[in-house]
């Protein structure tokens, strides 16, 4: 009731301000919302005292109020549920895209014959855990599972074993290449980066990277010859053509 009479208190622009900060923390508006703001409105518009003729009048116009508020109302929730849709939207165009170039990098390492590709983030080794982590009090360690690497990659040659973190960019932003490589460096020292970009793939460990202030190296490795890059990052962007449309 206090919800109420304070709501009752609200102007209109305050009243659908105060909609859409509410409505925007929602994944999705419950139909019991109108009929809360409808009793909101109850308390906005009383019916006059007025009698005879001009009440009638009177109350002609409270009704044509409420129904234009309602209404209103509507067109709010509405806005804020196309916001939602949209950041949602996004939000499934950005994992599908990370996700695609994981899969390019992992068949492009396989294609040369040279590598074999092992998972070995948190998310698919260890997905129980990471469906629970908000759960799990040892944040500190909790910090260390989340920023593994996706992948451990064995050389055939070399029997190196090096950690692979794969992340897609539209552009280089080195900004945010070396904020990506200041977080895993901490837990993380000896790994590398791998971006994949509509221009090419560049690698880096993510101490030379924050040594170099964000810069990235373009990826050149004998064993990965750039004619097969090149058809890689041709397939790539075929698949994330139709994701942005």
């Amino acid at each position: 009731m206090r919800l109420l009479t304070s709501l009752g208190n609200l102007s209109l622009n305050e009243l659908l301000r105060y909609i859409h900060e509410k409505a925007a923390s929602w994944t999705y508006v419950p139909v019991a919302v109108f009929s809360f703001l409808r009793l909101v409105l109850h308390f906005k518009l009383k019916f006059p005292k007025q009698k005879g003729l001009k009440g009638l009048f009177a109350i002609r116009l409270v009704i044509r109020k409420s129904v234009l508020l309602n209404r209103l109302i509507s067109i709010a929730v509405l806005e804020t549920r196309y916001t939602l849709t949209m950041k949602n939207l996004e939000f499934s165009k950005q994992l599908i895209k990370g996700r695609t170039a994981e899969h390019i990098f992992e068949q492009l390492l396989r294609d040369t014959g040279e590598f074999t590709v092992l998972s070995f983030g948190y998310e698919k080794v260890l997905p129980e855990l990471a469906q629970q982590q908000r759960t799990i009090a040892a944040e500190e360690t909790m910090e260390i599972i989340r920023t593994a690497p996706d992948y451990a990659v064995i050389n055939h040659q070399t029997k190196e074993v090096h950690l692979i973190e794969v992340k897609y960019r539209s552009h280089l932003d080195e900004k945010n290449i070396l904020q990506l490589a200041t977080r895993m460096v901490d837990s993380w020292k000896t790994a590398h980066l791998f971006v994949a970009t509509p221009e090419g793939f560049y690698s880096d460990e993510v101490q030379n990277i924050i040594q170099n202030q964000g810069k990235i190296k373009a990826l050149e490795h004998k064993q990965i010859p750039a004619d097969l890059q090149k058809k890689y990052i041709k397939l790539m962007m075929s698949f994330l053509t139709e994701v942005s449309v």
